[in-house]
C-alpha cells in the first residue's frame, strides 16, 4: 500500500504543488523558522503575503533580534496578533543568537529547545531546510489521515504518537515532496467543507470517498 500512496500523490502533486518562498531551494533555515512559526493558524497565502518584506529587512537572527519586537510586529501587522508574533520572532532570534552562534542546527532537541518551537516546527525545519526524513503533522494533514485511513483526530496533534508514527511510515525518500503533497492535499481538494473527492489521487483508498473500505483495516508494508 505505501508505494501506491507514495506514487499517486507525488504524481498528482507534480502539477499540483503550491508554490511558497520557504519551499524554494536553498531558503536559510532560519527563514524556514520563520515561516513556519507565522504559519501557526494562518493561511499560507497569508505568509507569503509579508514574509519576503520581513526577512528582506531581517534576513538573519542577529538583526532581527536586534531589531525588537514594535519594529518585527510592523511587518507582521496584517497577519494579526503581531505584537504576540512579533515577540515571539524576537525571542527565538536571540536564543540562536546568544546559545547557538547565530545558526539553526539541524538538530532536534535543540531545535525544540529554542522558544516557541514545538514538535511540528522542529520537524518542518528539519525537514523543510536540511532534507531530513522526518514527519509533518498539521490539521491539513490530520484531515486526510481521518478520511483517507479512518484514523481519529487528536484533541492535540502534537500528542498524538500513533498518529506521528503512522505518518513516518509513509514517508519515502523524499520526505520534503511527500509532506507538502500531505498538506496541498488537505489545502486543496480534502477541505474541511466540500471536499473535492473526484479529484483525490487516494480517493481508491478513501473511507470517507468510498464507504465500502470502511470495515478494511489499515495495512502499511
Amino acid at each position: 500500500m505505501i508505494p501506491h500512496i507514495q506514487q499517486n500523490l507525488l504524481k498528482w502533486s507534480y502539477s499540483h504543488r503550491r508554490d511558497f518562498y520557504w519551499r524554494k531551494p536553498g531558503i536559510p533555515p532560519f527563514h524556514v523558522l520563520v515561516a513556519e512559526m507565522l504559519l501557526r493558524k494562518t493561511r499560507a497565502s497569508a505568509v507569503e503575503k509579508t514574509i519576503a518584506t520581513l526577512l528582506g529587512e531581517y534576513p538573519t537572527p542577529g538583526k532581527m533580534a536586534q531589531a525588537g519586537v514594535e519594529k518585527v510586529g510592523k511587518h507582521i501587522r496584517p497577519l494579526g496578533l503581531h505584537r504576540i508574533r512579533g515577540q515571539a520572532l524576537v525571542a527565538v532570534s536571540k536564543e540562536i543568537v546568544e546559545q547557538h552562534g547565530g545558526k539553526v542546527h539541524p538538530d532536534y532537541s535543540t531545535l525544540l529547545s529554542l522558544p516557541h518551537v514545538g514538535r511540528y516546527t522542529a520537524n518542518a525545519v528539519l525537514c523543510t531546510a536540511f532534507g531530513e526524513r522526518c514527519p509533518m503533522v498539521d490539521v491539513n494533514v490530520v484531515r486526510v489521515f481521518n478520511r483517507v485511513f479512518g484514523l481519529p483526530i487528536p484533541t492535540e496533534i502534537h500528542k498524538a504518537e500513533d498518529l506521528w508514527s503512522f505518518a513516518e511510515k509513509l514517508l519515502p525518500n523524499d520526505a520534503r515532496s511527500f509532506n507538502w503533497a500531505l498538506m496541498d492535499l488537505g489545502a486543496l481538494i480534502c477541505l474541511h467543507r466540500s471536499p473535492k473527492c473526484p479529484a483525490c489521487p487516494l480517493k481508491d483508498l478513501c473511507k470517507y470517498a468510498n464507504p465500502s473500505n470502511a470495515e478494511e483495516s489499515i495495512i502499511l508494508d
